[in-house]
């Protein structure tokens, strides 16, 4: 059997249709598409990107700080980029997450062949930071239960 690559040990992954969210334990994500992605399997060419989602264009994203402030928002399902292929398809990336746009994988913009060549690696759609805030309540409520039915 094969040792795990770092990326295997450290990140959670998830798989939701055919793109995935890799999680760091610091909940950080990063998204991309999985060998399921009709781009992959059938070995389409990606002609162009689009960033531009309803007047608002992802590249323009800017965050700051160690909250990650001005990050755009993201709930599930809120296009990230337009993927525009060979078979005169467009393919929408989507967040299967809830979080904040840390950034646009830089790398794609100039070189689309990297999202299906090495999805896993370098050919990351974005980054984002999951939401936490529903985990972290349900933490504190978890607690305060555990913590009355001790008394």
């Amino acid at each position: 059997m094969e040792p795990k690559s770092t990326a295997e040990r450290i990140y959670k992954k998830e798989i939701y249709d055919q793109q995935y969210v890799l999680i760091h334990p610091n909940n950080i994500a990063l998204i991309g598409i999985t060998e399921e992605h009709p781009i992959i399997k059938e070995n389409l060419e990606i002609n162009s990107i689009s960033f531009e989602i309803d007047g608002i264009n992802r590249l323009n994203n800017n965050v700051k700080g160690i909250k990650k402030k001005g990050g755009r928002f993201f709930q599930v399902g809120d296009t990230i980029c337009e993927l525009n292929c060979s078979n005169q398809k467009t393919y929408k990336i989507i967040s299967p997450i809830k979080g904040k746009l840390i950034e646009i994988n830089e790398l794609i913009i100039d070189k689309h062949h990297l999202i299906k060549e090495d999805n896993y690696d370098t050919g990351f759609i974005s980054i984002v930071q999951k939401n936490i805030e529903n985990t972290t309540k349900r933490r504190r409520k978890n607690n305060k239960n555990k913590n009355q039915t001790k008394n």
